[in-house]
């Protein structure tokens, strides 16, 4: 429980700060020692209001993405498609 709520106040801190990830899944979390979850790879990361990031290659990340952007791919990327029900 403690690596899932800390992977969750890493992603409320970006959203704070107004930063959307773009591609949180399991091989972009890493695991300290004293195991503490970090979250990294931010080749995709950008502001909420900057321009959508464009992702080459779809299939890579597909398993991850919220039902609702599966549904409609024209829909903005944003803060809930990364914490989905």
């Amino acid at each position: 429980m403690s690596i899932a709520f800390g992977i969750c106040r890493g992603i409320v801190f970006m959203h704070c700060r107004n930063i959307i990830h773009h591609d949180i899944r399991c091989e972009n979390i890493m695991i300290t020692s004293s195991l503490v979850p970090k979250i990294s790879n931010f080749k995709y990361t950008r502001y909420v209001d900057d321009a959508d990031s464009k992702i080459p290659n779809i299939s890579e990340i597909i398993n991850w993405l919220a039902p609702e952007k599966l549904r409609n791919v024209n829909l903005r990327y944003d803060n809930r498609c990364e914490i989905f029900r």
